[in-house]
């Protein structure tokens, strides 16, 4: 398990508030300290391995419930792959404080977006069986999920969680989409099916 904190003003309170984390255990390494945002990000690089195979599955919940509890904890004895994690991320503060209907983003309250990785090398022959394990823990979490997901996650296999993973914005956001780009350039986050109408005087 890692925790990977950030804070964004004030470095004071920001510093109280990871002493806090620091008291739950002994870390076997920190690396805490002022970075540039490029320097944070970067430092997952040597996780993100160039020709390594993903498969990512995601999940948003509203809390730490006892089934969401057991869905995570049953997700780590049953990995098929050192390298397969779930990283957890937490959607509050300014993040919930965007009115729902500024942006596409369909999920403006306090949540969990959960990011199921199933990873491995190119020549490893389980491939089917890293993506089942994928498919396992986003299955096993479903029932206690918000609707839809975080839309960057979701591929075309995933339709029934994109038709959801805008809310009410979804009917509007096809209308900008054929609009501003009708042949389909940027496509790599999928859009609810559907040509529903929309009008809006911003359209």
């Amino acid at each position: 398990m890692f925790l990977f904190p950030a804070w964004s003003g004030d470095p004071v309170p920001g510093e109280k508030a990871i002493d806090e984390l620091l008291r739950l255990g002994k870390p076997l390494v920190s690396r805490v300290a002022c970075m540039t945002y490029p320097d944070m990000l970067g430092l997952f690089d040597p996780s993100i391995v160039d020709g390594r195979h993903y498969a990512i599955r995601t999940r948003s919940v509203a809390d730490f419930t006892p089934d969401v509890i057991s869905a995570l904890a049953g997700a780590g004895p049953a990995l098929t792959s050192p390298l397969s994690i779930v990283s957890i991320r937490h959607c509050h503060g300014a993040a919930e404080r965007v009115p729902l209907d500024a942006t596409a983003f369909g999920i403006r309250r306090r949540h969990f977006t959960l990011e199921i990785v199933a990873a491995w090398e190119p020549d490893d022959a389980d491939a089917a069986r890293h993506r089942a394990w994928a498919d396992s823990v986003s299955a096993a979490l479903a029932p206690c999920a918000l609707p839809g997901g975080y839309p960057g996650l979701l591929g075309p296999g995933d339709p029934d969680q994109i038709a959801r993973a805008y809310g009410q914005n979804a009917p509007r956001l096809r209308v900008a989409k054929a609009r501003f780009d009708p042949d389909g350039v940027f496509s790599a986050t999928a859009l609810p099916p559907g040509t529903g109408r929309y009008v809006s005087p911003e359209f």
